[in-house]
Formats: structure tokens, C-alpha cells, sequence
């Protein structure tokens, strides 16, 4: 019975170390809330793009996941993806910037506003580079014009990834008569179990265990 207990107790031990493995694994993204107030737009018809193009290739590796897309507006649902792209807006997204034009576009008649969430990971976060892979996103209408833009590109967000995880976010005053407070972004920390809490149900187990063996 005693080596039946210590076998058990060395299993929960492994455990309590895989979910602390696992936790530090989940905490290595980065994560962003974003809103895009498009209430000047809503009926018309347009495009939505998003792109993750790296400065230089071969670049150091990175990824970019969207997901949680919500709108009131509504995607034509035949994307033109072009490079490393799988998925699409209606699931989950996901960007790697292995080739030099990482995009895709779909057709989008615009609502009142949408927002999505946006998660970076890969070597980039510890990786020495000075060469940045951009994640942008843009509007156009049919006609390929920007809308709602800002300076000093067709670009309504950008999100620089460079060397030790660190993120720039452009999102500039803009420009010309479109000034409403189009864009909210905020963070959006990755969940990572407490090692606390992975160990009290650890213990926990192994007390059960333990009263258990007195009974029998």
C-alpha cells in the first residue's frame, strides 16, 4: 500500500509540474481587444483586409491569430486569401509570416461596428531581430479606396512585432473630415493557470488518497 501511495504521490507531483509547464507555455502571447466604430459606413458596401507581412525574407518566425470576430454588418464569406492564411473570420484566423504577402480579403457590408481578438505569438518574443512583421488592417470600398483611414497610410491599424516581444501599435490621429473615435484596442492578458491553485488540488488529491489507504 505504501509504494501504491508513493507511486500516486510521485503522479501528482508530474502533474502539478506539467500544469505549471503548460501555464508558462500559454503565457508566451500576446493579446489584444479590438473595436472598430464603423457607424459612418453601416449599409455600405466595402472590403475588409487584413495582412501580416514580414520586413525581410526569411524572417524570424511569427504568427498572428484572429478570432472572436462579432459584427452587425455582414461578410461575403469568399475571402481572397493570399500566403500562409488558414481559416477565416467567421471561425479563427491564423497568420504565419513565411512568405513575403501574408493576406486576406473579403467582401463586407459594413454595420455599425466590429471587434475581434488578436493574439501574437512565435520566436519573435525572444528572438534578436531588428527586422519587424506588421499585422494591418484596412477598409476599402468596391473600389479599392481606403475608408476611414489614417495617416500616412491606406492602413486603418497596424501592429509592429520586433525583437523581445515588443508590440507597437499605430493608430494615428485621422486625417481629412473622418474623425470619429473609430478604434479601441486594449489588452487582453492570455490566461494562465495560478501554480498556487494547481498545487492546493494536488494536495487535495493526495490527502484523499492518503484517508483512503487508512480505511482500507
Amino acid at each position: 500500500m505504501k509504494n501504491t501511495i508513493s507511486r500516486l504521490f510521485t503522479a501528482l507531483l508530474a502533474s502539478c509540474a506539467l500544469g505549471l509547464f503548460s501555464g508558462s507555455i500559454a503565457a508566451a502571447v500576446i493579446s489584444y481587444n479590438v473595436t472598430v466604430n464603423t457607424s459612418d459606413l453601416a449599409g455600405i458596401a466595402g472590403q475588409i483586409d487584413m495582412q501580416f507581412n514580414p520586413a525581410v525574407d526569411p524572417a524570424v518566425a511569427a504568427q498572428a491569430v484572429v478570432s472572436s470576430f462579432v459584427t452587425n454588418g455582414t461578410l461575403a464569406g469568399a475571402p481572397i486569401v493570399d500566403g500562409t492564411v488558414i481559416g477565416d473570420l467567421g471561425t479563427s484566423l491564423t497568420f504565419s509570416n513565411g512568405t513575403t504577402l501574408n493576406a486576406y480579403l473579403d467582401g463586407f457590408t459594413f454595420g455599425s461596428a466590429f471587434s475581434f481578438l488578436i493574439t501574437f505569438s512565435g520566436d519573435f518574443l525572444t528572438a534578436p531581430s531588428l527586422d519587424a512583421t506588421a499585422f494591418s488592417l484596412s477598409l476599402y470600398d468596391l473600389s479599392f479606396n481606403p475608408l476611414g483611414s489614417f495617416a500616412p497610410s491606406s492602413s486603418l491599424l497596424s501592429f509592429e512585432l520586433v525583437n523581445g516581444g515588443v508590440i507597437t501599435n499605430d493608430t494615428s490621429s485621422p486625417v481629412g473630415t473622418d474623425q470619429l473615435p473609430r478604434l479601441a484596442v486594449t489588452d487582453a492578458p492570455a490566461s494562465v493557470p495560478a501554480p498556487a491553485g494547481i498545487l492546493l488540488l494536488a494536495f487535495g488529491a493526495i490527502a484523499m488518497v492518503q484517508t483512503r489507504a487508512k480505511r482500507a
